[in-house]
């Protein structure tokens, strides 16, 4: 993968706890798109990667586990010791819809992504744009998260709303 996509993926492969990606795993690059994988990151099977112009950092230790999609058209930054459940979503874009249903193919709203350390997030979670979660955080199964969300917390529901503060 290096060679087919150059200074474009920037992997840790000579440190103590190398990258891992599983099979039928999809990393794609273009419009200037750039993946950063710290070491100890793990992907695990089925799960995919696109930086459509934009950036996807994985900072050490973290892991997505199967059929997670994680796309990039501005900015999305993921700290350490990160954990997401199957099926995990995260986007940092929109669809434009202002000039009509037919020309939103093409138009995108954007907005930066930031998942600081020690967060969880369970099965099903979608991220959307313009959110930035703080640390230690656990996001229950099935959640939308809409909004920013606040440190030492456990979220749920569509939109994800604080269900209990829990310590750090």
């Amino acid at each position: 993968m290096k060679i087919k996509f150059r200074e474009k993926l920037e992997v840790k492969i000579f440190c103590k706890k190398p990258v891992y990606v599983g099979k039928h795993c999809s990393i794609d690059i273009s419009r200037n798109g750039k993946i950063v994988l710290a070491e100890g990151v793990y992907i695990d099977d089925y799960s995919s990667l696109k930086a459509d112009g934009g950036l996807i950092s994985i900072a050490k230790n973290s892991y997505m586990n199967t059929f997670c999609k994680i796309v990039s058209k501005e900015y999305i930054e993921i700290g350490e010791n990160n954990i997401f459940g199957s099926n995990v979503s995260i986007y940092d874009h929109d669809h434009d819809f202002s000039k009509g249903v037919k020309n939103s193919l093409e138009s995108f709203v954007t907005a930066k992504i930031i998942l600081k350390d020690d967060i969880w997030l369970c099965t099903n979670v979608v991220v959307t744009k313009g959110v930035t979660l703080e640390n230690n955080i656990v996001c229950a199964c099935n959640s939308v998260i809409t909004k920013d969300l606040e440190s030492n917390s456990l979220y749920g529901g569509i939109p994800a709303q604080r269900i209990k503060h829990v310590m750090n």
